[in-house]
């Protein structure tokens, strides 16, 4: 496939002389009021930050870290650092992570591992983190970015950096679900060839469609999936703050209703929160006819979800039509499979007892506790490979579960600073994700995580079917509980545990009932019983800075006295 830039630098350059008035980028704040900005002023206001740091003795190649929320100063500091030819290193603020001890046990590591000189980032961060941060090792330069005067300067005296197809073009650091976040290295040529693909594959026409977006931008479906490939393809997008949309899910349906927009992005829990949370009075004259591409990826997708949210906003416009499943992950910059649109929204219904058993996907028509439904995210994207292998590393038939391994254009070479990892990590030139999964018909279906995987009796379960079962317990809510296996010295076996947010006030009786609730829920949906149930306060178990349950740090924190726990139930 034909690339029409070789950097991200070029896409800059070029439409800022081609387009220098477009308004490509709508900034909207918590009032939704609307900050424009064009290529013009990409250009001019990061210029002046790559200024800023090439006066601080930033060389080649040297890392910046950037931890900022959406916003325009993200925008300017992200691409000077581009222009001066450094590598930025998105990471995510201290507000997204209810405990401050992991974030900045995360942070530490991202410095580290990153070895970054430079930092950019707000007065609430710097101000309550100052301490900290002047203590990391190799950091000497700190940008606040609201002092940054981004209107000084002349961009025409600071001379962009030359930079090749095959330089690196961002640190992605993933989000640490499964361990401490790894610095993804990926070049200018990963980034278009991805954002490419993606803008192939749901078929972006610049003079029709609009994008509307509340991800953050240090996220990487944010940044590449809609700030990069927008600004690639001169399609506008209106960017709203992370925190409106949690506090307020129908704002996201309003811009969309506002802009007109065709394409906007959620994962699952974003669909989820809609479902529980939206008031439909809020919605007067919203209008979602116009969202052809409703994208949605970044952890497991549930059908249920996506037929709840569809039943609610189907008399405002909105149509099934519009979900398109998609698979991606930090090492493929971010789209490994998109479902085609034409055939959006395939539902394999599955045995879960096949499946559990030996791994093998074999459909089923009853409608009972034993069927699992598990939603197709299409084929790869063009210049994407994916296979399916065994854990000896053959290639396994359709309808087998075996890990998801990839290879492309868009694929890491490896991870910064960490070659026992990236060495590990791959067999050849293919990627191994640590994913499970199968394919049929050249559909991929994703079923789970390796590391995460439980194995009960020579049995595999899969944390998310055990943690949505619950889901229909009151006072149970996505994301606040956690299934695990933890290993029992005194039987010498594994146990089940689950980790569940309730309020501290809770009486034994309320954690009594609430246990008896949760044993028969996942005996008749699982056709397991629990072996431990442990009860801590709201806002614990520890998550991504995307929303992501971290399952093995909740079971290492449990294991090591570190959760706040209150009752226990066996």
């Amino acid at each position: 496939m034909k690339l029409r830039f070789n950097t991200f630098n070029d896409v800059v350059l070029r439409y800022a002389e081609s387009d220098a008035d477009l308004k490509i980028i709508r900034m909207l704040d918590f009032k939704n009021e609307e900050e424009p900005i064009d290529y013009g002023q990409v250009l001019r206001r990061s210029s002046v930050f790559a200024g800023m740091l090439r006066e601080k003795g930033l060389k080649p190649k040297d890392r910046v870290v950037i931890m900022l929320p959406t916003s325009s100063a993200f925008v300017y500091l992200f691409f000077g650092t581009l222009l001066a030819g450094g590598i930025p290193v998105p990471t995510y603020p201290p507000s997204t992570f209810g405990n401050n001890s992991v974030f900045l046990s995360n942070l530490r590591h991202i410095f580290q591992s990153s070895q970054a000189r430079f930092f950019g980032s707000e007065p609430r961060i710097l101000g309550s983190f100052r301490e900290t941060f002047e203590n990391f090792p190799f950091l000497e330069h700190v940008f606040n970015a609201s002092e940054i005067d981004f209107n000084s300067g002349n961009p025409g005296e600071m001379k962009p950096a030359e930079v090749r197809s095959d330089d690196v073009s961002l640190l992605q650091y993933t989000s640490g679900s499964t361990g401490f976040p790894k610095g993804v290295v990926l070049t200018h040529g990963n980034l278009l060839n991805n954002v490419h693909a993606i803008s192939e594959a749901i078929k972006i026409n610049r003079a029709t469609d609009f994008g509307v977006s509340w991800l953050p931008l240090f996220h990487d479906m944010g940044l590449i999936g809609c700030l990069l490939t927008a600004l690639y393809t001169a399609t506008p997008v209106a960017l709203m703050p992370t925190e409106s949309f949690m506090m307020r899910p129908d704002r996201w349906l309003h811009n969309i209703s506002k802009y007109k927009a065709t394409i906007s992005p959620s994962p699952n829990f974003g669909y989820y929160l809609c479902t529980r949370l939206l008031n439909t009075t809020r919605l007067k004259g919203v209008d979602l006819s116009s969202w052809r591409v409703a994208l949605t990826g970044a952890e497991a997708i549930d059908i249920n979800v996506l037929e709840r949210f569809e039943t609610l906003l189907k008399p405002y416009g909105f149509s099934r039509r519009a979900f398109l499943p998609a698979y991606g992950l930090a090492e493929s910059s971010l789209a490994v499979t998109i479902a085609p649109l034409e055939d959006n929204l395939k539902v394999a219904r599955l045995n879960r007892g096949k499946l559990e058993n030996d791994g093998t996907a074999e459909d089923y028509d009853e409608e009972d506790a034993t069927l699992t439904k598990i939603v197709s995210v299409g084929k790869p994207v063009k210049g994407q490979q994916a296979e399916i292998h065994d854990s000896e590393g053959n290639r396994s038939p359709d309808n087998r579960v075996g890990e998801i391994w990839i290879k492309g254009l868009s694929v890491t070479s490896g991870y910064f600073n960490n070659p026992g990892v990236t060495k590990k990590s791959f067999r050849q030139d293919w990627f191994k994700t640590g994913d499970l999964g199968f394919k049929r018909n050249g559909d991929l279906y994703i079923t789970g995580r390796i590391k995460e995987l439980i194995i009960k009796r020579g049995r595999n379960y899969y944390p998310y079917d055990i943690e949505k079962a619950l889901w229909n317990i009151a006072g149970i809510r996505e994301g606040r509980c956690a299934a695990f296996a933890s290993w029992n010295h005194a039987e010498s076996s594994e146990d089940l545990v689950l980790v569940i947010e309730t309020a501290k006030t809770s009486s034994e009786a309320d954690l009594d009932d609430l246990a008896k609730s949760v044993n028969a829920v996942v005996l008749e949906n699982i056709g397991l019983k629990p072996d431990r149930i442990v009860f801590i306060p709201p806002k614990s178990i520890p998550k991504t800075s995307s929303g992501k349950i971290q399952r093995l740090l909740c079971k290492k924190l449990l294991e090591e006295g570190k959760l706040e726990v209150f009752g226990e139930r066996r």
